[in-house]
């Protein structure tokens, strides 16, 4: 108390002297030179107002971090200003004071000079301090106190406090934020799942009958016996009776090789071949994103808020730990920021921490950079996890404090996070047909479970079409999911096209580590037809047709021998019988043995669409006794149903409709219409509609209506088209735009009224052609140029089996239902049966040594149509005159089943070394027309694969030539048991001059016998090719012979 009296008194009194010491300096400064004098009128007046100063420490109050200086400055001030002032003062006036507090054990006196600042040194505890008895002192004087004479400091423990949290970002959050992802971003686990496919392969053999019988020889005529040497030497006197029977044999027996396929009236199945074992690959992955992570810095100001400080311009730089070789950015780091904008940039390592703004949402463009005591400011990171495990970042925050009394403070700190990266984990379940069926599409159902507490975002199941067998894949390879939630699952399809048949008897998944497993399920293809194992295996002729065309028919027999196999038939479609398909398959083959023989290729798909059409329908009864005909025409109904209504039936059509379509190019489309059905006249009715403009499409599409009322064909442009008329097939020839050429073709033609429909698709012209089954056989009807512009109408009226002499075509120009023109036919005529031909002439060699085929004996002679067994007489017991070959004999003939293809046996084999021609004669088709002209000639075509020639003279000893010597040619061959004999290949007589010439032999050890028989003289001469190609010349010279005459004597020289 005294104190504080004390301290009032010498304020008072250092006041009361100052305003004294003004007062007195101003009166003086007005006194005149006298004081007495009287003082003159005032120049000016005025009022001098006199205050006290104060002595004024600020703040009162202040907040100050912990370990954080501060000052209190100390003015000398009026009262209620704070503008200093700064009165002359004595030297060693001070203003003092006494700073007490908890980090303080006893007071510690401050001091400043007149108008500076108490320092405040960082002060370690928190807690309340004081700067008390603040004074203005001089010379030990206290002049002037503090108003107030006490300040306070509130020392907290920060003002910035912060916070790192990380998540993973949800898919929807990913794209949000708009981070850019591609491969790199992504984890792959691969797989490769193994099918293992048992199938049934349902042999179909082409029939290739030898000829046989006593006309016909194929070298087999002398018994096998195993090769001792092959040094000429002459044979043992036990063999000279078999060598001579066999040489007194007009012709050599044998039985050729039959690949006849059996006889199948009771519809009893087809042997089938061993199970074939198939296998299914499929490979691929599964790709899911690397985990995003928001990493989020929240750094709070939390002083009290009554405090004045404020930290602005916060900003915060991530640090991203460094890979295994400890170096940031060099590719192993387990953390990187994620890539967002266009072009894609890496998310900013320094961001800004900001403050919701008035809108009190965070990170809209109202964000404020400034942290008022209890407020909070964030920042987000967007990180990328690259590999699995615990990683810190650490956040370097910088700013200013603002609110201290000595100003603005930078400040900075340091704050560290987890980010805990978790791979999802995954099991796979495959769901696959039980079976499959080449052709067929089915669909891979794959189930990917997340296994693992981890989200997997846009993860992505990818199979690799490249490497995938025995299927292709037809959807897209990759199926995306863009989330699976941890212990959730979803399934992916993917479509894929069977290029395998069989059942699933084994399964397999080799991959990274994810478990799996297989579920297998029942499956039906295409119209419902269940999938089958058996496929069918066709001879090796088959190759021959273009893999379009046989992958297309081979495509539809198996999907018909699955029909043919259901227990049931599905809705809708009518059963078959195997009979049916394995016919078919025969007509497949066939085709490709005909085009091997030189058969344009146009030519063999005429017959082969005829077939598979379903032409053969009515003669049925004069191939199978009449308690069968019914049941193969059900079969027939079934299998053209299918052709009709199938995919696979549609494939075929275009295939054939891309064949004949290049053949028209060289030609018109009614030309080769006039050609089909010249060649087919010999062949049951068919019925045909054309439609082009030349050799191009034209302006129209088509459509035929049978008498029922269904169609075959377009009904109006781009309408899908329509087969409903039975045993019908449609083929696109050429399609340019809105322009087409199109073919209808009814192979079994019902009699009645028939209509062609045509609509315009744009102005021009177009050729129609008809091919109509008419009294007294085909006939042939063609318009030409006929106009026509978009939506007109033409319409031709006819009678299948009717007269169709007078026949003209409506014209509808525009389409408005009435006929504006009747067009007569610029050709209607009947069809002439052509005269067959020999098409081709050749060597049919198999490459297998079981058969006549591998010394170049037999020879295939293919006929443009069918022709009569009588004719090439395929007849036993008769010697074959309507087939020669020059320098050599055909010694039996057989007409195959297609009736378009005899094979020969020939004496000697033929090559490639001297030319050869067969002449043919007498031939006759299956309606009784002779060839024209009646001898024909064609070359014959090699194709055996390459071995040598051989010629000589037989002579006698002296070297004369034995005339008419008899030769028999022989080489080696090999039994089952790997033992080498002599096999007998020819035998024929030499000429006039002895000479004897075979035009090939095989590439290995020959042997020539000769016997003189006129005097039994038997010699043989054996070789071997050196080199291939080579032309041999060799003589076989009869061993000499001579009389001895003398007498036996004694040692004595007697008799």
């Amino acid at each position: 108390m005294h104190t504080k009296l004390n301290h009032r008194h010498c304020q008072h009194h250092l006041q009361a002297l100052l305003a004294g010491v003004v007062t007195l300096a101003l009166l003086v400064g007005a006194l005149p030179g006298r004081a007495l004098a009287q003082p003159p009128a005032p120049l000016a007046t005025g009022r001098v107002l006199l205050v006290g100063v104060q002595l004024q420490p600020t703040p009162e109050f202040q907040v100050v971090p912990k370990n954080q200086g501060t000052s209190v400055p100390v003015n000398l001030a009026a009262p209620g200003e704070t503008n200093g002032v700064q009165p002359a003062f004595p030297a060693g006036t001070v203003v003092l004071g006494e700073l007490r507090g908890p980090a303080l054990g006893q007071p510690v006196t401050l001091s400043t000079p007149p108008g500076g600042a108490f320092s405040i040194p960082p002060l370690p505890l928190t807690g309340l301090y004081t700067i008390d008895d603040i004074r203005l002192v001089s010379n030990g004087e206290v002049l002037l106190l503090g108003n107030p004479s006490s300040v306070r400091i509130e020392v907290i423990d920060r003002v910035l406090v912060s916070q790192v949290t990380s998540r993973p970002l949800t898919a929807e959050e990913i794209k949000e934020r708009g981070i850019v992802i591609d491969q790199s971003n992504y984890q792959v686990v691969n797989f490769t799942i193994g099918l293992g496919l048992q199938n049934e392969q349902v042999k179909v053999e082409l029939p290739m009958i030898m000829p046989s019988g006593p006309g016909a020889s194929f070298g087999v005529g002398v018994p096998a016996r195993p090769v001792s040497g092959l040094s000429p030497a002459a044979p043992p006197e036990v063999v000279l009776p078999t060598l001579r029977t066999a040489f007194g044999t007009p012709n050599v027996s044998i039985s050729g090789f039959s690949l006849n396929i059996p006889e199948d009236p009771e519809r009893k199945l087809p042997r089938l071949a061993t199970p074939l074992p198939g296998v299914v690959i499929i490979p691929g992955n599964i790709a899911y994103l690397n985990q995003f992570f928001s990493v989020i810095l929240k750094v709070s100001n939390v002083a009290p808020g009554y405090a004045n400080l404020e930290v602005r311009d916060l900003r915060a730089e991530i640090v991203l730990p460094g890979g295994r070789d400890t170096v940031y950015g060099t590719g192993d780091d387990p953390l990187r920021p994620a890539r967002t904008g266009a072009p894609p940039v890496d998310d900013p390592a320094i961001k800004p921490i900001r403050t919701a703004g008035p809108d009190g949402q965070p990170g809209t463009a109202d964000d404020l950079g400034v942290l008022a005591p209890q407020q909070s400011g964030d920042a987000e990171y967007l990180v990328e996890g690259r590999r699995e495990g615990v990683h810190v970042v650490d956040l370097k925050i910088t700013g200013t404090l603002h609110g201290l009394p000595g100003g603005p403070v930078p400040v900075k700190g340091r704050a560290q996070g987890v980010v805990e990266v978790r791979n999802p984990t995954f099991a796979l379940t495959f769901n696959h047909p039980a079976t499959v069926s080449a052709g067929e599409e089915y669909d891979l159902l794959v189930t990917l479970t997340n296994v693992s507490s981890t989200p997997a975002n846009f993860a992505s199941i990818n199979l690799l079409p490249r490497s995938v067998a025995g299927a292709v894949l037809l959807s897209a390879p990759t199926q995306t999911i863009e989330t699976i939630a941890p212990g959730d699952s979803a399934t992916v399809a993917f479509r894929l096209l069977a290029q395998k048949t069989g059942t699933v008897t084994a399964n397999s998944l080799a991959s990274d580590g994810v478990p799996g497993k297989f579920e297998l399920r029942t499956a039906v293809g295409e119209l419902g037809i269940p999938m089958s194992p058996s496929t069918l295996a066709l001879p090796p002729a088959t190759r021959n047709t273009p893999k379009a065309l046989n992958d297309a028919a081979l495509a539809l027999l198996n999907q018909a021998l699955a029909l043919a196999t259901a227990p049931v038939p599905p809705a809708g479609l009518l059963p078959i019988g195997r009979s049916v398909v394995m016919e078919q398959a025969t007509s497949l083959a066939g085709a490709g043995q005909r085009i091997g023989l030189f058969e344009p290729v146009p030519d063999a798909a005429r017959d082969l669409a005829l077939d598979f059409l379903g032409n053969n329908f009515m003669r049925l009864a004069e191939r199978v006794p009449a308690n069968q005909v019914r049941m193969l025409e059900r079969d027939y109904e079934g299998f053209d149903q299918l052709l009709r209504q199938s995919r696979r039936g549609v494939a075929l059509q275009d295939a054939l409709g891309t064949i004949w379509g290049n053949a028209v190019q060289s030609s018109t489309v009614l030309a080769f219409q006039q050609d089909f059905a010249e060649a087919a006249a010999s062949r049951p009715r068919h019925l045909s509609v054309v439609t082009g403009q030349e050799n191009g499409p034209a302006p129209v599409v088509l459509s035929l209506s049978d008498a029922a009322g269904r169609l075959l064909g377009q009904s109006a442009p781009g309408a899908a088209i329509t087969r409903t008329v039975p045993y019908g097939g449609f083929f696109t020839l050429a399609a340019s735009g809105s322009l087409q050429s199109q073919l209808a073709l009814v192979a079994v033609p019902r009699d009645g009224d028939h209509s062609v429909d045509l609509v315009g698709t744009a102005s021009g012209s177009f050729d129609l052609g008809l091919v109509i089954p008419s009294v007294g056989g085909l006939r042939r009807i063609a318009f030409t140029d006929v106009p026509i512009e978009p939506g007109g109408r033409a319409r031709l009226l006819f009678i299948v089996g009717g007269a169709n002499t007078s026949l003209s075509l409506l014209l509808d120009l525009d389409g408005d239902g009435v006929v504006d023109q009747q067009i007569a036919p610029t050709t209607n005529q009947p069809i002439a049966d052509r005269a067959p031909r020999p098409i081709s002439a050749v060597q049919l060699y198999t490459g297998k040594k079981d058969d006549g085929t591998k010394y170049g004996q037999v020879v295939g002679v293919l006929f443009s149509e069918e022709v009569t067994a009588a004719s090439v007489q395929d007849v036993q017991d008769i010697a074959v005159t309507n087939f020669a070959v020059d320098a050599n004999q055909v010694r039996g003939t057989k007409l195959q089943p297609d009736r378009r293809v005899v094979l020969m046996a020939l004496r000697d084999g033929v090559g490639p070394y001297i030319t050869r021609t067969m002449t043919i004669s007498g031939v006759v088709d299956i309606q009784g027309v002779t060839m024209q002209p009646a001898v024909q000639s064609v070359p014959l075509r090699p194709t055996i694969e390459p071995g040598a020639s051989l010629a000589g003279t037989v002579r006698r000893a002296d070297g004369t030539p034995i005339p008419f010597a008899q030769i028999q040619l022989s080489q080696i061959e090999y039994d089952a048991n790997d033992e080498r004999y002599w096999e007998v290949v020819s035998v024929k007589s030499a000429d006039e001059q002895g000479r004897f010439t075979y035009d090939y032999i095989r590439f290995r050890d020959y042997k020539i016998d000769a016997l003189d028989a006129e005097t039994r003289a038997f010699n043989t001469a054996v070789g071997r090719p050196h080199f291939l190609d080579q032309a041999i010349n060799i003589d076989v010279v009869m061993v000499g012979t001579g009389a001895i005459a003398g007498v036996v004597q004694n040692s004595a020289g007697q008799p």
